[in-house]
């Protein structure tokens, strides 16, 4: 999602070679900044693009590392349903075997493939763990110098448009939980994902407070995470719904 104006080139955009990635030539005063929010496979590639149209980006990444939804963590959430305001979010959607479902000649950038590398700690499967995604987007970030625009820890708070036609963007350090900085940007990119909290249905008649669980097979990433197929009945005030 861009806010802002619609920031493009009248050059025509053409794929090339890794080692010859211009910096498009920009006229006079048309650079912006621009703050993207975000550092995973979205925010990575569009903090890229905006870099070789001229424009000075800074991303925005809560984590204190990149790749977004790929980053693995063995810990679990206390309250895996989502229903507790004050719980802990654990900031992972991965378990620890898992592996991508698609060949990685299709998961890479059209003019970034993701090929496999002979070095220690790869996997140079063609449907790879996602550890070597995580790599694979590392190797970008590092091959395009975004890890340099990259400031780890920081939250992204508030994002709002001021009366002078920019776009206010209040963060925070994400270990004091203090605000850091409120800042002035010509447009904001938001590329934060959805993949951190649960969905739950909105279902009017229900409460899942009202829920009082009888049997529940909780669905944990740790890395001694194990699926189990099982029977969990809710009582709810209404009537009692049978889930398999």
């Amino acid at each position: 999602m861009i806010l802002g104006s619609v920031i493009s080139s009248n050059q025509p955009y053409t794929p090339t070679l890794l080692s010859h990635f211009p910096i498009l030539s920009m006229p006079q005063n048309s650079s912006k900044n621009v703050a993207v929010i975000g550092a995973g496979s979205a925010g990575l590639v569009t903090a890229r693009e905006l870099q070789r149209e001229g424009h000075s980006v800074v991303v925005f990444e809560r984590e204190n590392q990149l790749g977004g939804t790929w980053v693995y963590t063995p810990a679990a959430e206390s309250d895996p349903v989502g229903i507790d305001p004050n719980r802990e979010i654990v900031h992972s959607s991965l378990y620890s075997s898992l592996r991508v479902n698609l060949p990685r000649e299709v998961m890479g950038f059209g003019d970034y493939p993701f090929v496999a590398k002979k070095k220690p700690g790869r996997d140079p499967r063609r449907y790879p763990g996602h550890g070597e995604v995580l790599n694979y987007l590392n190797d970008f970030a590092v091959d395009f110098g975004i890890i340099g625009v990259v400031r780890f820890g920081m939250e992204v708070g508030f994002v709002g448009k001021m009366e002078t036609g920019k776009w206010k963007v209040s963060c925070r350090k994400r270990e004091n939980d203090v605000v850091f900085a409120n800042e002035e940007y010509d447009a904001v990119v938001i590329c934060n994902g959805h993949y951190t909290e649960p969905r739950i249905a909105d279902i009017p008649v229900f409460e899942v407070s009202n829920w009082r669980p009888l049997a529940f097979q909780e669905l944990k990433f740790g890395l001694e995470s194990k699926f189990t197929a099982t029977t969990t009945v809710f009582l709810t005030l209404f009537e009692t719904k049978l889930l398999c």
